[in-house]
């Protein structure tokens, strides 16, 4: 990639000389270099760059310059994008489902045949671990 000067020395050379060859030449550059970069001015283009494309990120600006701000510099952005990204999670993501559903969920049945742990069967299983 070319840098907008290289670019605008090229440009001025063919526009002087009329020539792709003797512009070329003048810049430094392969004749099909600019042919290309005419082509492009010709067409309307105005860079060979990729057009700025929404990103994920996006969303999330706002928030995390605020913590950035706030900390002084400290908290790293990618934490905290991760961290914005789990705080709006839908709710079919494992954390959301999660703490909704353990408000809502029923106690776990217990066993009746299953050996009970608290201190008065234990004291008779180790009579060492309740000394007094």
């Amino acid at each position: 990639m070319k840098s907008a000067e290289e670019i605008m020395n090229m440009l001025e050379a063919f526009d002087l000389t009329g020539s792709l060859r003797d512009a070329g030449e003048l810049a430094g550059v392969s004749h099909h270099t600019v042919a290309r970069y005419v082509a492009a001015r010709d067409s309307g283009v105005s860079s060979g760059r990729a057009a700025v494309r929404p990103q994920l990120i996006d969303e999330y600006l706002p928030k995390l310059e605020e913590w950035v701000d706030r900390s002084g510099g400290k908290v790293r952005a990618d934490a905290a994008h991760f961290t914005a990204l789990i705080a709006s999670a839908a709710p079919s993501t494992p954390a959301k489902a999660t703490s909704s559903h353990s408000s809502t969920a029923p106690a776990p049945q217990t066993d009746p045949q299953r050996r009970s742990t608290d201190a008065s069967s234990t004291s008779a299983a180790r009579p060492w671990a309740f000394a007094t």
